[in-house]
């Protein structure tokens, strides 16, 4: 769950990036909205991604969002055990 998620926060950032960049004016909440109907990236994570850039349009990375935030603060003693044993 960890690692998806930083793969959508870092995915994101650089969306936010170009979007930024070149003027494109893209809404990640509509993004990740349009993500749920797509065939390759469709996960339920991307309901809650999409209420994090809902509630914060200006939210500078997925990872700085509380409730993503927390989830991975709670979860990270696993990945570091699971990262140890590499």
């Amino acid at each position: 769950w960890s690692s998806d998620v930083c793969s959508y926060a870092q995915g994101l950032s650089l969306i936010r990036a170009a979007s930024e960049e070149h003027k494109w004016n893209v809404d990640l909440s509509e993004c990740a909205r349009l993500w749920t109907g797509g065939c390759i990236i469709r996960a339920k994570v991307l309901d809650r991604i999409q209420k994090a850039f809902k509630e914060n349009p200006t939210l500078p990375n997925l990872l700085v969002d509380k409730d993503f935030s927390n989830e991975i603060n709670e979860r990270s003693g696993a990945w570091r055990r699971v990262v140890a044993l590499c």
